[in-house]
């Protein structure tokens, strides 16, 4: 039987694993990516395009 230090210690570490690949697995949506991408991008070229139009062309 482990002692309640060391069962903590490797519950800790197997948490910590865990979240670890949970954020290697779940990357940022591409789309959110490319939208933030084309919301600069836009603004650069276009200072004066709004969100909404941006939207429209989205959909």
């Amino acid at each position: 039987m482990t002692s309640r230090r060391t069962r903590k210690r490797l519950l800790k570490r197997q948490r910590m694993k865990r979240e670890r690949e949970g954020k290697r697995i779940v990357p940022v949506p591409v789309d959110a990516v490319i939208l933030n991408w084309l919301e600069r991008h836009y603004r650069h070229q276009h200072p004066n395009v709004s969100m909404e139009d941006l939207d429209a062309v989205g959909k």
